[in-house]
């Protein structure tokens, strides 16, 4: 467990973000994580970036479904942040920091950064959490009450959706949710109230859905379609639409969406892949 202490000496919270647009599991765990330290900066960061490969060595830092660049984990062992993650390649780099958890989907199905956060986090720090409910608390048993049982659910609901558990009788209001959440502004979406939160997933979501939906059944209809043994290949542009595409697709198919990222005077390809058994 990591130490109370620790995490109220957080300054920032490092959260994932993509080169294409926002994460719905990086902003879940912004959103859990400033209802339990609302005085932590919040930054929003993709892997690879100049900005991932140039973060500064700083105490306080906090990363959630992110994880430090490999070329600084030396620098920051001795700092102590605390990295929370569940994605297969940041594995290594997580288990270097004392602070490190990492959620192994096998292990842990349906377990993304959201729900790391919620119990790595939110949890721990449920005595001090700033509601009406829980300003009185002072117990050892996690807090029961809506505002929390809320935070839990935003968090199951999340890590359903962004670890694919297709079969989840809740992946429909899952997906409802994660796109409202990728939709809203970060700012907006820091000052709502848990129970909004899960109402406007449902309100909004669907709508947002509809669009991203009807824009990867068009990039499945025009994508280039190639046959590489037993595999259907769809090859086209528009990495954000790469899992709702992958439902979509052929059986057997593999979805690989490509975009290009401009930094600068850089100019580097980025993709996504999604599969269907």
């Amino acid at each position: 467990m990591i130490p109370v202490a620790h995490l109220r000496n957080t300054t920032t919270v490092i959260v994932h973000t993509s080169e294409l647009g926002p994460c719905s599991d990086g902003r879940a765990s912004a959103y859990l994580i400033h209802k339990v330290l609302p005085r932590a900066e919040i930054v929003e960061m993709a892997y690879n970036t100049r900005a991932h490969k140039s973060l500064a060595t700083q105490r306080g830092l906090l990363f959630a479904d992110f994880s430090p660049h490999a070329c600084h984990v030396d620098d920051l062992l001795s700092v102590e942040p605390i990295v929370l993650d569940h994605h297969a390649t940041a594995e290594k780099v997580v288990r270097r920091f004392k602070y490190g958890v990492y959620a192994d989907a096998k292990a842990d199905p349906g377990v993304s950064g959201a729900m790391l956060a919620y119990r790595e986090v939110v949890i721990p720090l449920a005595p001090t959490f700033a509601c009406a409910h829980c300003r009185y608390l002072q117990r050892e048993a996690p807090c029961s009450c809506p505002s929390l049982v809320d935070l839990h659910e935003i968090a199951l609901l999340v890590g359903i959706r962004d670890t694919w558990q297709t079969h989840s009788i809740d992946f429909e209001i899952a997906s409802n949710l994660s796109a409202f959440l990728s939709f809203v502004a970060l700012e907006d979406l820091l000052a709502m109230p848990p129970d909004e939160v899960l109402r406007q997933g449902q309100a909004m979501g669907p709508r947002i859905r509809a669009k991203t939906i009807a824009g990867a059944r068009d990039a499945v209809r025009d994508a280039t379609h190639l046959h590489i043994g037993p595999h259907h290949v769809l090859l086209f542009p528009g990495g954000v639409l790469s899992s709702e595409a992958s439902t979509l697709a052929p059986k057997n198919g593999i979805v690989v969406a490509y975009d290009f990222l401009h930094e600068g005077d850089d100019i580097e390809p980025i993709d996504g892949l999604a599969g269907k058994d």
